[in-house]
């Protein structure tokens, strides 16, 4: 039976409880209880021995049972979501008054009931496998989105960067383009210049002189 125990308390007090066999594990349930956290949705296991108590807590109550180790945690905390659903919709909020609450000690029976048949465990079980494999596929497909999201954010990086040297290249090469075209144009003034002289002074030397008179008359 995957579900041996089973209690409900405010503090340290256990408003209701059921049991199917006998032992110690009722001391050892109230010793929890000094420890356990009165933190909302907390949920925490021990292990004690061959078995395991589980408790989670919920409008400052504390919601407990105690199982065989070999039920794992999926089964015993699924006992403990239907117990809390069973419960808030029999009492609603007791956080003023718990009169009445021991009653629940018979749905706690019928709860440990259901829960010991092979069949609805099987189906827990079948449902919580679904569930871990479709976090899995999740899981899987967030780490890819995330992967996905780098590779694109590097490639527009490198992107950028290729687009800075581009611009930072056009730069260089129009300042190149326009020392170029000054050299150039240095180079041909000063030949320009340098033919001029060279025909000035042949023609001084033909002409007879740097006034070209023997040419003139």
């Amino acid at each position: 039976m995957p579900v041996l125990y089973a209690l409900v308390a405010k503090d340290t007090t256990v408003l209701c409880e059921h049991t199917t066999c006998a032992g110690n594990f009722t001391a050892i349930a109230r010793k929890l209880l000094n420890k356990a956290s009165k933190n909302n949705n907390e949920k925490r296991t021990y292990i004690c021995d061959a078995y395991a108590f589980h408790y989670s807590v919920r409008n400052e109550l504390v919601f407990l049972c105690m199982s065989d180790q070999k039920s794992g945690r999926a089964v015993p905390f699924k006992f403990l979501e239907e117990m809390q659903e069973e419960f808030f919709n029999q009492f609603g909020d007791v956080s003023e008054s718990t009169g009445g609450t021991s009653s629940f000690g018979k749905v706690l029976k019928t709860l440990m009931e259901k829960y010991s048949k092979v069949t609805e465990v099987d189906k827990i079980m079948k449902l919580q496998k679904e569930l871990d494999e479709v976090t899995d596929i999740v899981r899987t497909n967030i780490e890819k989105t995330v992967t996905r999201g780098e590779q694109i954010s590097s490639l527009v990086d490198k992107t950028q960067k290729l687009k800075d040297s581009t611009h930072t290249f056009r730069v260089k090469s129009r300042a190149l383009r326009q020392s170029l075209w000054r050299q150039n144009a240095k180079l041909i003034c000063t030949l320009t210049i340098l033919i001029l002289l060279g025909v000035y002074f042949f023609l001084v030397s033909f002409c007879g002189g740097f006034t070209l008179s023997g040419c003139t008359s």
